[in-house]
C-alpha cells in the first residue's frame, strides 16, 4: 500500500512543476544544441514541428553597397569635347574592390556621343571592352582591383550641335550595374543618372562651388618630391562635390568633382611651428613636399645624430586656385530652405595631415645608411619569427605606417604592407625585407662616395609608383 501511494504523489507534482515544457521539447532542443553542424548540412524536415530560421545556423552575408554615378555637366551649343564621368563611390573600401563590372547606358538624342576613355578607377583590370554603350571590365585570372573612392570608371565625350536647343539631356543607366567580387557576393549598386545641361547663349557660369564635408586624409610624401601637391592625394574624391551657379541665379545639381577637370589645388598661406621655430608657408615658396622639407627640416638634419626627428608632420591647409573668369569657393551645406534648396556658407580651406620624410630613412635621422638597413633586417627577422614587430619604436599607428612607407623602398606601401603603391595587393606577406635593406646599402655607399644617389636609377624595373612619377617629373628619362 505504501508504494502505490508514493508513485502517483511524487511524479505528478514533479512533472508539471519542474519540467512543464521538457516532455515535448527534450528531443528538439537537444538536436540543435548537441549537433548543430548536422542541422546545417542536413536540414530538418518541414513537418518536424520545429521552427528553424536561417539566422539560427547561417552567418548573415555582409551586404556591400556602392554608388555608381553619372555626372552632370553644363555646355553651350557648339561646344566640343564635353566630358561626363561615370564614377564609383562607397563608404566601405571592400565595395570598391571588384573583379569585374558590366553596365549599359542610354543617351537622350541631342548631344552627339563621340566615344569614351577609360577612367582611373579600374585601370589595372587586364580586360576592358565595350559593345556600343555597354561597358565591361574583368581581371580574369587575377585578384580583385580596388578603385580610389570617387574615381571615374569611364569618361564620355560629347559634341554639342550648334543648333541644339537649351535644356537638360539625360544620360541614364540601362538596367542594373553589375559589380562582382572574386569568389564572393556581388556588390549592391545604387545607380544615379546624369545629364548635360545645354545653357542659353545669354547665360554664363559665374561661380563654381566646392563642398567638402570631411577633413582631408593623411598623406605620405618623400622629401625629394618636387611635384606640386595634388588634389587626389589629399582628398577622397567621393566627398569633394561641385556645382555651378549661373548668371540668372539658377544652380546645377551637386556632382562629383573628378580628377580630369584640371582643378588647381594649392597650399594656403599659413604659419606653422616646428620645434619652437616659426615658419610662414606660402603657395609660391612651399608648393611642394621638397619645398616644405627643405625650409623646415633640412636645416636641423644631422646624419651623425640618431635624433629621430628629421621628418615633417603637420596639419596643413589647402585651397583651390581661382580662374580668371569664374569665382571658385569652398562652401558647406548647413541645411535646406522651404523649397528644398541647399543653404550654404563659406567654409575654410580643406586640411590634410602631411607627412614628409627621406626615402630609406628608417631611423628618421635624415640620411639612409647602414643603421637603417640593420633596423629593416631586424624587423624582417622578427616578422619571420611571428613576433609582430614594429618598425617605429613608439605606440603611434600613423608613424608606424609612415616609417614603413619610408623603409619599403621597393614597393612604397602606405598601409603597412597590405598594398603596394599601385594599390595592388602585395605579393608577399611582408614586403619589408632584406631586399629593401640591400638597396638602402647601395644608396648609402653611393652617398658616401659623393655620387649623388638617385632612387630612380638605383631601383630595378618595375619601379614603384612614386619613384617612377618623381623621376619622370624631374626629367630622368635615362636610368643608366
Amino acid at each position: 500500500s505504501e508504494e502505490p501511494t508514493e508513485a502517483p504523489s511524487e511524479e505528478p507534482t514533479e512533472a508539471p512543476s519542474e519540467e512543464p515544457t521538457e516532455a515535448p521539447s527534450e528531443e528538439p532542443t537537444e538536436a540543435p544544441s548537441e549537433e548543430p553542424t548536422e542541422t546545417e548540412t542536413e536540414p530538418l524536415p518541414t513537418d518536424s514541428g520545429i521552427e528553424v530560421t536561417e539566422t539560427d545556423f547561417v552567418k548573415p552575408i555582409e551586404v556591400l553597397k556602392a554608388t555608381w554615378e553619372i555626372g552632370n555637366r553644363s555646355a553651350f551649343a557648339g561646344d566640343t569635347n564635353v566630358k561626363v564621368p561615370v564614377s564609383v563611390t562607397a563608404d566601405d573600401a571592400a565595395a570598391l574592390t571588384i573583379n569585374a563590372f558590366d553596365f549599359k547606358l542610354n543617351i537622350q538624342d541631342g548631344p552627339v556621343y563621340k566615344g569614351f576613355e577609360w577612367g582611373t578607377a579600374y585601370d589595372l583590370m587586364v580586360d576592358k571592352q565595350n559593345n556600343g554603350l555597354q561597358f565591361m571590365g574583368e581581371n580574369a585570372g587575377g585578384p580583385d582591383v580596388e578603385a580610389k573612392n570617387g574615381s571615374s570608371v569611364i569618361i564620355l565625350n560629347f559634341d554639342i550641335p550648334a543648333d541644339l536647343k537649351p535644356g537638360r539631356y539625360t544620360i541614364t543607366f540601362d538596367g542594373e550595374v553589375k559589380a562582382i567580387r572574386l569568389n564572393t557576393n556581388e556588390v549592391d549598386v545604387e545607380e544615379i543618372n546624369g545629364y548635360i545641361n545645354v545653357l542659353p547663349p545669354d547665360i554664363s557660369v559665374t561661380t563654381v562651388e566646392y563642398q567638402y564635408n570631411v577633413e582631408g586624409k593623411s598623406k605620405f610624401y618623400f622629401a625629394h618630391d618636387n611635384r606640386p601637391f595634388n588634389l587626389n592625394d589629399l582628398l577622397s574624391m567621393a566627398t569633394l562635390r561641385r556645382r555651378e551657379i549661373y548668371s540668372d541665379d539658377t544652380v546645377s545639381d551637386w556632382t562629383i568633382a573628378n580628377e580630369f577637370e584640371g582643378v588647381t589645388f594649392k597650399l594656403a598661406d599659413q604659419t606653422i611651428d616646428v620645434d619652437g621655430r616659426t615658419f610662414t608657408l606660402t603657395a609660391d615658396e612651399a608648393a611642394t613636399p621638397k619645398g616644405i622639407y627643405d625650409a623646415t627640416i633640412l636645416p636641423i638634419v644631422d646624419p651623425k645624430e640618431e635624433n629621430r626627428n628629421a621628418y615633417f608632420r603637420r596639419t596643413l591647409k589647402f585651397t583651390i586656385e581661382e580662374t580668371d573668369d569664374v569665382t571658385v569657393r569652398f562652401v558647406k551645406v548647413t541645411g535646406q530652405d522651404a523649397d528644398g534648396n541647399d543653404i550654404v556658407e563659406d567654409a575654410d580651406a580643406v586640411t590634410g595631415d602631411v607627412f614628409i620624410g627621406v626615402k630609406g630613412d628608417t631611423s628618421l635621422n635624415g640620411q639612409p645608411n647602414a643603421y637603417d638597413a640593420a633596423l629593416i633586417l631586424r624587423y624582417a627577422a622578427d616578422y619571420g619569427a611571428n613576433k609582430k614587430p614594429s618598425i617605429y619604436p613608439e605606440d603611434d599607428e600613423m608613424m608606424e605606417k609612415f616609417v614603413y612607407f619610408l623603409s619599403d623602398v621597393t614597393t612604397e606601401s602606405e598601409d603597412h604592407g597590405v598594398h603596394d603603391s599601385y594599390s595592388n595587393v602585395s605579393s608577399e606577406s611582408n614586403p619589408l625585407n632584406a631586399q629593401d635593406a640591400s638597396y638602402i646599402l647601395v644608396y648609402a655607399a653611393k652617398f658616401g662616395a659623393n655620387q649623388k644617389p638617385d632612387w630612380y636609377r638605383i631601383l630595378p624595373e618595375p619601379l614603384p609608383k612614386y619613384t617612377k612619377e618623381i623621376g619622370a617629373a624631374d626629367g630622368n628619362n635615362d636610368r643608366n
